[in-house]
């Protein structure tokens, strides 16, 4: 090996591995979010979901499908992987706990893609969009709106 490539294949391990503790430090901070699951009253949950976040063009590229679960409970709504691969869930943006008074758009649409369509605020100012391709739209909607108004009274 030359010291040239050697220097080229040194410098090329580092930016690999700055990378990889970029990107791990980004999905744990998702997971510890989401390491147990709902508890309380659920108002509606659905398994076997198929997802994309909007957020980012590269994330409309990919999907989870049929590898979702959401939950709506009486506070708040959980998107995440039915399998636990959180990791990968976080990665393509498709890990979320939201509080229900954080959404500000819900919305049902019409295609083969997604019927349901949300947005919200996180925590940090960022707005987050994701579609949900749902058994029963209706339920999940009337189960966010209700959730909503009772924060509300």
């Amino acid at each position: 090996m030359t010291p040239q490539t050697l220097t080229i294949t040194l410098v090329g391990l580092l930016l690999a591995a700055i990378c990889w503790l970029v990107y791990r430090g980004f999905v744990l901070r998702r997971e510890r979010a989401l390491v147990f699951h709902p508890s309380g009253i659920q108002a509606y949950e659905e398994h076997g979901v198929t997802g994309r976040s909007c957020d980012t063009a590269l994330l409309r590229l990919a999907k989870a499908g049929r590898a979702l679960v959401v939950t709506v409970t009486r506070d708040e709504l959980w998107v995440r992987p039915r399998f636990p691969l959180l990791s990968v869930g976080a990665a393509l943006g498709l890990v979320h706990r939201v509080p229900l008074r954080r959404i500000h758009l819900m919305e049902r649409l019409v295609g083969p893609r997604a019927n349901v369509r949300f947005e919200y605020a996180s925590e940090d100012g960022w707005c987050h969009c994701v579609e949900l391709r749902l058994q029963n739209p209706s339920t999940f909607i009337a189960a966010v709106r209700e959730g909503q108004l009772e924060e509300i009274s």
